[in-house]
């Protein structure tokens, strides 16, 4: 009976294995980054995780304010907003924001209100008037400033969006050909 450890095919199978075992080393340790990345967005996913996310936001104001901001600031910057995290983009905390609003708050105002059918945080001067490309620019410093946000309730919001056109950046625009 012939033993097949000494055949090509199975000195190349062996070499190969040994190549794979080696490559997965080499992408533990030299790719451990990516990897901790794929995981912790496999978590996300996670019906727990979700949840969890679902209760903070009931029950923190401070995360929800965290989150809502940041989608603001994403929204406004898109991929010049380099990975930053956005208070350090715009130069205050979620705290000294939430100080800020609790101290203008409005009579019936409080953080169980906050949201749909309350109370929302509102640019007094709105964001349309602003013209930036990057977070060192000084309008988008002078649009997301403490003292451009205010808490204000939403039918006023709402009702505001309709005076808004008079700073508009396009009538500025055409104002200026």
């Amino acid at each position: 009976m012939r033993s097949y450890n000494h055949t090509p095919a199975y000195k190349e199978y062996r070499q190969t294995k040994r190549k794979t075992k080696e490559y997965k080393e080499y992408d533990r340790v030299y790719n451990a980054q990516p990897i901790r990345v794929q995981a912790r967005s496999d978590y996300k996913k996670t019906p727990e995780y979700k949840e969890n996310q679902r209760v903070r936001w009931k029950e923190d104001p401070s995360f929800r304010i965290s989150k809502l901001v940041a989608n603001g600031v994403w929204f406004a910057l898109g991929k010049n907003k380099g990975g930053r995290h956005w208070e350090d983009l715009v130069g205050y905390t979620v705290e000294q924001l939430r100080s800020h609003l609790e101290r203008q708050f409005q009579l019936g105002m409080s953080w169980e209100n906050y949201g749909k059918g309350g109370w929302v945080i509102d640019h007094k001067q709105p964001r349309c008037s602003f013209c930036f490309s990057s977070s060192d620019d000084p309008e988008f410093k002078a649009c997301w400033a403490l003292s451009n946000l205010q808490p204000l309730w939403e039918k006023d919001n709402l009702a505001k969006i309709g005076q808004d056109k008079q700073f508009s950046v396009r009538n500025k625009i055409r104002e200026n050909i």
